[in-house]
């Protein structure tokens, strides 16, 4: 396996399992779920449940995860120490599923994520000129797009129809990548759609404009993750869901920066 980073976080077995697979995945778009369980030598139904989240890997499993993608001891170490790690309390209160940075460059665009809370409408289907409609994309954007869902595990089929795997979305980066910056130019890029196409009672955008120390950027964010989760907990399970909506909180510099600037 091809090793960009080498941080133990990184063999957390459901990151190192999603990034394994969207690597491939880029390399061979009808690469299955099937095909990679099969070549880990475990079952597909057990790789479907540790990619989303819902059971560990057991030794056993991940003595052959190790074989199969050819880890050194100290990454099989930091792989077997996950088994006994608790969930993390952000995770309990939000049943976060989490994303590797890779896979979430393979699913970057917006309506990916578009198409997994469709899938929470009474009445939805998993049909191309459906999701289409309802997002406003191409016809072969939305088959695409549903295809790549699909081969990463992030839907399944229910006795109520096709849902998305787990809840909310979290993930793992840390630092600005090209995946994120498309993510996020594209719901700018609808929002600015939405000021001037959708009435006002369809949409709330606000801003405020402060000042603020550069060094608390970190708290402001940390805290502006929080507040976004704590409302889409709360408004996604409230009624009927009847459309998909975003929430975003923008903070950037207004502001230019003085090099070499004196701070009285």
């Amino acid at each position: 396996m091809e090793k960009i980073k080498n941080r133990p976080e990184d063999f957390e077995p459901k990151i190192l399992l999603q990034r394994e697979l969207a690597k491939r995945c880029s390399e061979n778009p009808a690469y299955s779920l099937r095909s990679f369980a099969r070549s880990l030598g475990v079952s597909p139904t057990v790789l479907s449940l540790v990619l989303s989240g819902k059971r560990p890997l057991s030794k056993k499993a991940c003595d052959l995860v190790a074989e199969k993608l050819v880890l050194s001891p100290l990454e099989k170490s930091w792989l077997l120490s996950f088994r006994t790690e608790k969930t993390s309390n952000e995770e309990k209160n939000y049943n976060v599923s989490e994303l590797s940075m890779d896979t979430f460059s393979f699913i970057s665009e917006w309506y990916h994520y578009g198409i997994l809370s469709l899938l929470s409408i009474e009445g939805s289907k998993l049909d191309p000129a459906w999701v289409s409609k309802r997002l406003g994309i191409s016809h072969a954007e939305a088959k695409k797009a549903i295809e790549t869902l699909l081969r990463l595990d992030l839907i399944e089929k229910t006795s109520s129809g096709w849902k998305q795997k787990g809840e909310m979305i979290k993930l793992d980066n840390t630092v600005s990548s090209s995946a994120s910056k498309k993510f996020n130019l594209g719901l700018l890029e609808k929002a600015e759609k939405s000021i001037t196409e959708d009435s006002f009672s369809e949409r709330s955008i606000g801003s405020a404009v402060f000042e603020i120390d550069q060094e608390n950027l970190e708290e402001l964010r940390s805290e502006l993750r929080e507040i976004r989760r704590k409302l889409i907990t709360k408004y996604k399970n409230k009624g009927n869901a009847n459309r998909v909506y975003c929430l975003s909180f923008q903070a950037f510099p207004l502001s230019e920066r003085v090099e070499n600037e004196e701070i009285l």
